[in-house]
């Protein structure tokens, strides 16, 4: 309360009766000088359970308490906290309907009818705790007001800030107080909202360490993987390497074994040939073009004639007069019918005149009993 009084001189001055601070506090972070926040036990306990509740959902509460000014400065204290559902999202913005201002009114009346809403809490598992666009716009419109305050925490971390007005501008607390005091009135919030929970059922909770860890251990896995590729492409390069290293130290060795000619060759004509060797260093010339040679000279050169070639006499044979004669009488032969009651005697009277020539006879077709032919066998006669 903020009474104004006025000097003798016109001018006035306030008097504000002073603030005095919970003693049982607990400082978080760094407050501000001329406005303090200052949160009951209790109630940031109820809150901290409440937002890691239902992993991974984001809950909001109405922070009840009341607001107090004195010397210049500001104390804010939230005695109790007032869990809210059916708040309406979309696209990001939270709507407070009718229906759910209507439930809120009512459960204040029922636990908590000495006390005046200071604000509102947010809980965003896995966001940091800063403001955006959207949760800016949604505490102007319910929650305006140089009183009034946002607190968000975020559950896996701990992490918690508080929001306000400074002037005009919407910014975050440098930080608050918890302070410990007798609260009756959210102890029995407490109990009820437990009775509440134990009548619906345990509700399923994810276990958030089981998520993280599996998270952690699937990124590692996938870590593991590029790393073995890395080590398999880096593996091979190296056998690569090794496999031409060795290629060449071996043809190195192989080159180095070949036998080294350190005498020369013989000549192949029978006349030694002598090579010396010449002390110093070897200049290397251009080579110069070969003079053109004739034909005619070139061939000269090569096959000199020094001997001159012996007549061969020449050999004629000469065929002796006998072999001239039996070549030029080839043997000429009759073919003979044997006649019934013919023999060798009688068919050589009748051709030759004579028994000469049976034997002849016989020989000429291997005849071993020259009484012994056929009638109707051919024979050869000379």
């Amino acid at each position: 309360m903020i009474e104004l009084i006025y000097n003798e001189e016109g001018e006035y001055t306030s008097e504000e009766k002073a603030l005095v601070e919970p003693k049982n506090i607990k400082q978080m972070g760094e407050p501000g000088e001329y406005k303090k926040i200052f949160i009951e036990d209790f109630a940031y306990t109820f809150l901290s359970q409440y937002a890691g509740d239902d992993g991974g959902k984001q809950k909001i509460a109405i922070l009840l308490g009341k607001s107090e000014r004195g010397g210049g400065k500001r104390h804010i204290y939230i005695k109790s906290a007032l869990a809210v559902k059916d708040v309406f999202e979309k696209q990001g913005k939270y709507f407070f309907t009718e229906k759910v201002w209507g439930q809120i009114y009512q459960d204040c009346e029922k636990y908590f009818p000495e006390q005046e809403i200071i604000g509102w809490f947010l809980a965003r598992p896995g966001f940091v705790p800063e403001k955006n666009a959207v949760i800016e716009e949604t505490h102007r419109t319910y929650f305006s007001g140089a009183e009034k305050v946002l607190f968000m925490m975020e559950p896996l971390e701990k992490e918690s800030v508080f929001f306000g007005f400074n002037g005009n501008r919407f910014a975050k607390q440098g930080g608050y107080y918890i302070y410990y005091e007798k609260n009756a009135p959210m102890q029995e919030y407490m109990i009820s909202q437990n009775k509440t929970q134990k009548n619906e059922g345990p509700s399923e909770k994810p276990d958030v360490a089981i998520a993280n860890f599996r998270k952690i251990l699937k990124e590692k896995q996938a870590r593991n993987v590029k790393r073995k590729k890395k080590a398999v492409s880096y593996g091979t390069k190296v056998a690569a390497i090794l496999v031409l290293f060795v290629a060449a130290v071996a043809l190195k060795n192989r080159i180095g074994e070949m036998p080294v000619m350190e005498q020369p060759m013989q000549q192949v004509s029978g006349d030694e040939v002598i090579i010396e060797e010449l002390s110093g260093e070897v200049e290397e010339q251009e080579a110069q073009p070969e003079e053109e040679i004739p034909e005619e000279v070139q061939l000269e050169e090569e096959l000199p004639v020094t001997e001159e070639i012996e007549e061969v006499p020449e050999i004629v044979e000469t065929i002796p007069e006998e072999a001239e004669e039996t070549a030029a009488e080839a043997p000429v032969y009759v073919q003979y019918i044997v006649q019934a009651g013919d023999t060798l005697a009688k068919i050589s009277r009748d051709h030759y005149g004579t028994d000469e020539k049976v034997s002849e006879i016989c020989n000429l077709n291997d005849i071993t009993n020259g009484d012994y032919i056929q009638a109707g066998e051919i024979i050869l006669l000379p």
